[in-house]
């Protein structure tokens, strides 16, 4: 039995920072580790690299040529034999090798949708090889996924481990029946069968990456590279360590679910908190530098902070080990002092994003959010003066907002401007538990949205006893461009990028690091 796993092109594939594909190369280990043979490739980084090499325009991989829903329609009906989207695909499926293959599974992210359901088409004919889809956008669509996308055999919702591995041992012939493997999503005698029980599923958090068979060095960037990609080029010689430094990010997930229960974050749905021992934390961060040759690590935590023990084991860890790595993760803005933030910092971290969604107590409460605005902004500053870079998530749109609650947000950012160095400005989507009960929060008369031309499947809804969705969208589209204005930067493509983090603070030290950093910027990129 030998199993192809492939992270599936994806949104805007030109000219953007790519991370090795966590969750397929976590699906990967855990079927390795049980026998089955495992190829996995990221046909998404190779098509951007290969663009991005190409110079001559008709020779690179036209994947706009999928947007067009209409066309792309016409031909998985075979209503229009299209040459040039054929031709496209045929040199699309050039970069994987799916000779020997028993099945072939797709990690499928937000973006792209088009050109994925035509590439399933083309596999079907040159290849009549069994597909499975997993991922984000997978499970954000669920039963849907089956009716838009016509070539696929198999879906997988909730963790994909347990689940592919029960299918690979069906289509190996073991006598597993397809009803008793759960999150299955699978189409019989023109009958669409789900069998439920897998959706609330956590991963295993004991798992440590394998990410071999992927092109990992496509993943490696230099700085002229970064600085091409916001057009910066011509500034790299003036950088220190100029064309000299290399980076590869590995992402890598230690602590898996999280205790609180946000309404609107995916993570409330689900029961189970756990998180890796630490000295297995320290061990396989020790070894996933010395095998890939990196001391750049993304951690993927939902928050580092949540079980104060842990986090202050996890830090005297890193410290005693001196594994000399640098890393990014998530943080909750609570339980969180000048020391333990100093020590973070010592202990290799250099940004933490915060969480805060709105400044309005009123709606934090509402929405499950548990902390306090206040503690938050001392918090905010305790972590500056710390010499963290502070990224902050802002969510408009959450249930129960009013005009009044955005001017607080509004007003946040104002005050906090200096505190904030990278930022994401998001619109509420129908997610957690405000999807599954969405009455208890307001809502009512919910609907899919029936056209993935945008990448991004979602659900419109209105408001009980107030605004229906689109004039929820308008006003949240408003205060999100008065946000952009308020806390906008023209560096902002570098100061939200971690790859150029990572470089500036391997170029700095001491307790001015972020002083010197905006110093930089301001007097080589102006």
């Amino acid at each position: 039995m030998k199993v192809k796993m492939i992270h599936a092109p994806m949104e805007t594939i030109n000219n953007e920072f790519r991370l090795l594909p966590l969750g397929m190369s976590l699906v990967t280990t855990f079927l390795r580790q049980n026998g089955i043979k495992v190829d996995q490739d990221d046909l998404d980084v190779k098509i951007r690299s290969d663009n991005k090499k190409e110079k001559i325009l008709n020779r690179k991989i036209n994947v706009h040529a999928f947007d067009d829903e209409v066309r792309v329609k016409k031909y998985i009906s075979d209503e229009n034999h299209d040459i040039y989207i054929d031709f496209q695909l045929e040199r699309i499926l050039k970069k994987i090798d799916l000779k020997g293959i028993d099945l072939v599974g797709f990690s499928l992210t937000f973006g792209r949708p088009f050109l994925n359901i035509a590439l399933f088409k083309k596999i079907k004919e040159i290849y009549d090889l069994p597909i499975a889809v997993g991922g984000p956008f997978v499970n954000f669509i669920k039963e849907r996924i089956i009716e838009n996308f016509p070539f696929i055999d198999y879906a997988v919702l909730g963790n994909g481990e347990k689940p592919l591995l029960q299918l690979c041992k069906l289509i190996d012939g073991d006598r597993i029946h397809e009803k008793d493997i759960l999150g299955l999503l699978y189409s019989r005698n023109g009958t669409m069968k789900y069998n439920r029980g897998n959706e609330d599923a956590h991963g295993n958090y004991q798992l440590i990456p394998d990410y071999d068979g992927l092109p990992i060095d496509l993943f490696r960037y230099n700085i002229p590279d970064i600085l091409r990609e916001v057009g910066c080029e011509a500034n790299a010689d003036e950088m220190p360590l100029g064309k000299k430094f290399e980076i590869l990010v590995i992402p890598f997930q230690f602590i898996m679910g999280c205790p609180h229960k946000c309404a609107f974050c995916t993570a409330s749905i689900f029961d189970s908190f756990n998180f890796m021992p630490v000295d297995k934390v320290a061990d396989s961060i020790s070894h996933l530098s010395k095998k890939y040759k990196t001391k750049y690590f993304l951690f993927l935590n939902c928050e580092i902070n949540t079980d104060q023990a842990f986090l202050d084991k996890l830090i005297q860890e890193l410290i005693k080990r001196d594994l000399h790595i640098l890393w990014s993760d998530s943080a909750r803005l609570e339980n969180l002092n000048k020391k333990r933030l100093d020590n973070l910092r010592e202990a290799g971290c250099v940004r933490l994003w915060y969480g805060i969604e709105s400044a309005s107590q009123k709606v934090l409460d509402f929405v499950g959010k548990n902390i306090n605005v206040k503690k938050a902004e001392r918090i905010l500053k305790l972590s500056h003066d710390s010499q963290i870079w502070n990224g902050l998530n802002f969510i408009f749109g959450l249930p129960n907002e009013k005009t009044e609650d955005i001017d607080e947000t509004l007003a946040f950012i104002k005050r906090n401007k200096k505190f904030i160095d990278c930022y994401a400005l998001n619109r509420f989507y129908l997610n957690g538990l405000i999807r599954r009960y969405p009455g208890r929060y307001g809502f009512t008369n919910i609907r899919f949205h029936e056209t993935l031309k945008e990448g991004f499947a979602s659900y419109a809804f209105d408001e009980i006893g107030g605004l229906p969705y689109e004039e929820r969208l308008k006003r949240c589209n408003e205060a999100i461009a008065k946000a952009n204005g308020l806390i906008g930067d023209r560096h902002e493509n570098i100061t939200s990028d971690i790859r150029f983090l990572f470089y500036f603070y391997s170029t700095f030290e001491g307790n001015n690091v972020k002083n010197e950093i905006y110093s930089l910027l301001h007097q080589k990129l102006p």
